[in-house]
């Protein structure tokens, strides 16, 4: 057996010492990410072609292992242990990892030890994000002010009160080149304080710092005051208010403009309507109604009486036409005869009516009275119109 041999054999040898002569490759570099009581395992695997199956084992200093369900049996390569950790965020934890393929199993790796107590001396220190900060400066004065972290992290915490968590932080700012410290302390829920600042035109920064319990709270980035930055910013948003503001008045004014000339139309166009209801109402007749067929009663001129138009025998014969009185052709006026003579008229009043006599050719001719001197009486032509007109003579 050459030198090469020698070696590989006894590496092999060691190789199942360790793993306990195991052939699945064990699951290599378990890792933590912590970080505001969010924690999660990862893990890679040498050989994904043999589709292992993993087993989570979360250990802890105080509690002992404890089997991750969710993580029992499964094919991806990171498991969520967040809920077994918030037990007890004060104790220390490792996470081991085994590998399965069929009914063979790996050996365990572990991950390095972690804890979110700042007073354990772990590998990995957790820590917890510092509540945003606001800034203002004023008259030489830097005016912080936060949440208190117990109400952003209160459910972290278990049953423990805001009274029985001592919070404290600490300010650092950069003057003349130096680093300084301010310590404050805080009960409140919302946490305020000043800090003197020179310069109140120049950019300031500040980094803060804090302990909850014994959890260590830190700022992700540096806390900034820029005047002349933020005064652009308060100029930019009083013209965006002042755009916004215009164009709500203009789109208002729109809309009541075109209210108030849809009302003054309406109203414009009532008096004619109802003037046009009015006039028809007044007649007798609907607006809607159709016209009545009605026709007046014609009367009849009886026997002996002359019509009071001529007719159309007369017109062909070309005779003089007389309509109830002796008026020449011209009919510019009546002949007065005189009484009791052959030309003259005997006129006598008879009930209603009157009749006029003479002798000779003019008896041939016998005249009555005028249709128009006849008694007059009302006919109606149509709902609402009325006309005058003459009753016929007796024979």
């Amino acid at each position: 057996m050459n030198e090469a041999t020698q070696i590989l054999f006894s590496l092999l040898i060691l190789n199942s010492a360790v793993h306990g002569f195991s052939e699945v490759p064990t699951p290599a570099n378990v890792s933590i990410l912590c970080h505001n009581f969010e924690t999660v395992a990862h893990w890679n695997y040498p050989e994904p072609s043999l589709k292992p199956r993993f087993f989570v084992t979360v250990n802890g200093y105080r509690g002992g292992a404890k089997e991750v369900e969710k993580c029992f049996n499964i094919t991806h390569q990171h498991c969520n242990i967040t809920h077994l950790i918030l037990l007890s965020t004060e104790d220390s934890y490792f996470v081991t990892v085994t590998a399965a393929v069929g009914s063979n199993k790996s050996a365990g790796e572990e991950s390095q030890e972690f804890t979110y107590n700042k007073n354990m001396v772990e590998r990995i220190l957790c820590t917890l994000d510092f509540p945003p900060v606001n800034l203002s400066i004023s008259d030489g004065v830097m005016a912080v002010s936060f949440t208190h972290p117990f109400h952003i992290y209160r459910g972290a915490l278990g049953k423990k009160k805001k009274k029985d968590v001592d919070f404290s932080y600490s300010i650092f700012t950069e003057e003349e080149g130096e680093i300084k410290e301010s310590k404050f302390n805080c009960e409140t829920k919302e946490c305020r304080e000043n800090v003197p600042v020179p310069e109140s035109e120049v950019r300031h920064c500040v980094e803060i710092n804090g302990r909850l319990d014994s959890f260590f709270l830190t700022a992700s980035e540096k806390n900034c005051y820029d005047p002349r930055k933020n005064a652009g910013m308060n100029s930019t948003y009083i013209i965006l208010f002042v755009a916004i503001g215009v164009l709500v008045a203009v789109f208002l004014a729109g809309i009541a403009m075109v209210v108030f000339r849809k009302l003054t139309r309406d109203s414009s166009s009532l008096p004619k309507m109802m003037a046009s209801v009015i006039s028809q109402s007044r007649i007798g007749g609907n607006t809607m109604q159709p016209e009545s067929t009605s026709v007046s009663e014609v009367q009849v001129s009886p026997s002996g009486t002359t019509p009071l138009l001529p007719t159309a025998e007369d017109i062909a014969e070309d005779k003089p036409v007389v309509t109830g009185s002796t008026m020449p052709l011209d009919r510019s006026r009546f002949p007065i005869g005189e009484e009791g003579g052959s030309g003259g008229l005997t006129e006598s009043c008879e009930g209603s009516g009157q009749q006029f006599s003479g002798s000779g050719e003019e008896q041939e001719h016998s005249i009555v009275s005028s249709g128009y001197d006849r008694p007059k009486f009302t006919v109606e032509i149509s709902p609402g119109d009325h006309a005058e007109a003459y009753r016929s003579a007796q024979a």
